[in-house]
């Protein structure tokens, strides 16, 4: 019985008894750490916002901001160790003929002399695939009094540094064409200047007006455009990788000048074409 009563009387005096129970914790306590660990939670939140603040942020920059640097990077050649193999003082490889090859254009815009602050068109031809509305890679060529046409290509083969450029346009009774086709002209017939651009790298076509358009460097020639025939333009030396841009426009001693038809990607109709000669077809 005693021992019975030492035990009580040290439990109700807040002491350890000898089974080893330790003393509760008090309010204060409790208070103190559930604080310091509302704390601690609260700054890996604030962290965790700040974060997402700066990378959102970066990203938007990244979006938003206007780095066109990539197009002033250097065109390196792929083609290494060629120029000495087929160096005509070494004499070490005959270079076999090869027929013109041809090169459809990178970009094709049109922008509008009555509208010179209007965007070129883009994404013109969408078709609903299995996979969603897409733009189709066709071409569309439009001319007339205020309407001018951009076109730019790139110089990519090795040994077809003499250029052509050619336009070919469909028969006015081609029942292939899936798009309305129109032409009109003098003696059916339609006169379009040639015009090479003054600027060195590619066009942002999203951006591309009649304001702000390249200006003209010097006049290639003139096509006389048919329907259901093709006409080209004296030859050019054009560098390997480098970009060729030109603009058609319609010529002033035309007095109805209208041609608007589209190519599409397995047609070339209103493309341009380089040579051995690659042909620049528009």
């Amino acid at each position: 019985m005693s021992i019975r009563h030492e035990e009580s009387v040290g439990l109700l005096n807040g002491t350890v008894s000898p089974t080893g129970f330790e003393k509760e914790p008090t309010p204060e306590t409790k208070s103190t750490r559930g604080n310091t660990t509302i704390r601690w939670v609260t700054f890996l939140l604030c962290g965790f916002v700040l974060l997402d603040v700066v990378v959102y942020s970066y990203i938007a920059k990244l979006l938003l901001s206007d780095d066109s640097s990539h197009v002033e990077l250097e065109y390196r050649n792929p083609y290494y160790g060629l120029d000495e193999l087929y160096d005509p003082r070494f004499n070490l490889v005959q270079s076999s003929y090869h027929e013109p090859i041809l090169n459809l254009p990178r970009l094709v815009g049109s922008v509008d002399r009555a509208q010179p602050l209007k965007l070129a068109p883009m994404e013109e031809h969408l078709q609903l695939t299995p996979y969603g509305r897409m733009a189709i890679p066709d071409h569309h060529l439009l001319l007339s009094e205020n309407l001018n046409m951009v076109y730019q290509f790139r110089v990519i083969d090795f040994g077809m540094e003499s250029c052509q450029l050619a336009l070919r346009l469909p028969a006015l009774d081609d029942k292939t064409l899936l798009d309305p086709y129109m032409f009109r002209g003098d003696n059916e017939q339609v006169l379009i200047n040639v015009c090479e651009l003054d600027t060195a790298g590619m066009i942002d076509l999203s951006k591309l007006s009649w304001s702000n358009r390249p200006p003209c460097k010097q006049l290639v020639g003139t096509f006389a455009a048919k329907p259901g025939s093709e006409v080209t333009l004296s030859q050019f030396p054009c560098e390997l990788g480098s970009v060729q841009s030109f603009g058609l426009s319609c010529a002033p001693e035309n007095s109805n000048c209208f041609i608007d038809v589209w190519s599409s990607q397995n047609q070339t109709w209103g493309k341009f074409a380089p040579d051995s000669r690659p042909i620049y077809q528009c």
